[in-house]
């Protein structure tokens, strides 16, 4: 499936791409060629890669989760290294730079400032997502959580909150420092950079926001959540 996904992102395209393949990858096909045909080179270039990434990721959480080599043991670091692939939000970055239409030098994209606001970024969706989705999860069974992952370490799931808490901290901390180091480049290359960043901004603030305004993790509780930033889990046990 994922090398049916990223066939259309080599090089040499095979002839028969379109062929036999689901609904939902012919979509991103379809996209992805225009994309190709409406962005600089580099754009193009970086969504390939972060698709490559993404998908690399999906197949090391099945593995995990539910293959031969399943690892239940893993670390928060572990599952955090994981999620910031599975979790999808890096192949948004290059349709920032499509939507608004940028044409930044690859030389702003290996500076460590823009590659902090988008690790950050990452990891802020990351966190905050499997803050608002275990109670969800939890009652599924889904393991695949960094709260999940902090419970089996013997937390219960208040200190396991707390410390995503602390985590988030950390990421708002690393952007205020970033933000203050960008460099500059010339005026409009300085003028793009600060619309990219936004851009990632805007990411953050609206993975938060929709998990709030749809009802998939607190179904008809959502506005009590939203409202009293409190929600009750299982039992305060360990999931094992």
């Amino acid at each position: 499936m994922m090398d049916s996904l990223l066939s259309i992102m080599e090089e040499t395209p095979k002839s028969t791409v379109h062929l036999d393949k689901p609904a939902i990858l012919k979509a991103h096909d379809d996209l992805y060629l225009r994309i190709k045909a409406s962005s600089p080179p580099s754009v193009t270039r970086r969504f390939a890669a972060c698709m490559r990434r993404y998908a690399t990721g999906l197949v090391e959480q099945v593995n995990n989760e539910s293959g031969p080599e399943r690892n239940m043991t893993i670390t928060v670091e572990g599952m955090l290294k994981t999620r910031q692939r599975t979790i999808g939000v890096e192949p948004l970055f290059p349709l920032i730079e499509r939507a608004l239409r940028l044409n930044l030098p690859d030389k702003v994209f290996e500076h460590w400032t823009i590659r902090g606001f988008q690790r950050i970024m990452i990891d802020l969706a990351v966190i905050s997502n499997d803050v608002v989705s275990y109670r969800r999860e939890e009652a599924e069974g889904n393991q695949h959580n960094l709260i999940a992952v902090m419970r089996r370490t013997g937390l219960t799931a208040q200190q396991a909150f707390d410390v995503a808490g602390s985590m988030l901290e950390e990421r708002y901390n690393d952007w205020k420092v970033a933000l203050a180091a960008v460099p500059s480049w010339d005026a409009q290359v300085d003028d793009e950079v600060a619309w990219y960043i936004q851009g990632i901004k805007n990411v953050a603030l609206g993975n938060v926001n929709w998990s709030f305004h749809s009802k998939r993790y607190f179904g008809d509780m959502t506005a009590t959540v939203k409202e009293t930033l409190m929600t009750d889990v299982l039992a305060d046990v360990v999931v094992q």
